[in-house]
């Protein structure tokens, strides 16, 4: 163990910083364009679909409060 860094961060560990990921789930080194880990198969963040995932949820949470609010105003005698 040389300046805080095991063996194994050794001749790999110089690798990492010329864009490689680092799995946040088990930590293995990936190569820059990997989908998944190759150790573990977590995949990898994508800005693209999640921003697409993020406004097909709010969509539908804001489609699911309007029906609620529409079962709400015909039945006010049930619920508050």
């Amino acid at each position: 163990m040389e300046n805080g860094h095991d063996d194994e961060q050794g001749a790999a560990g110089a690798a990492s910083t010329s864009g490689d990921k680092r799995c946040a789930w088990c930590g293995a080194r990936n190569p820059a364009g990997a989908e998944r880990c190759q150790q573990c198969n977590a995949a990898f963040p994508n800005p693209e679909v999640d921003a697409a995932l993020q406004r097909d949820s709010e969509e539908r949470i804001a489609e699911a409060l309007d029906v609620l609010a529409s079962q709400k105003r015909r039945r006010p005698w049930r619920g508050r």
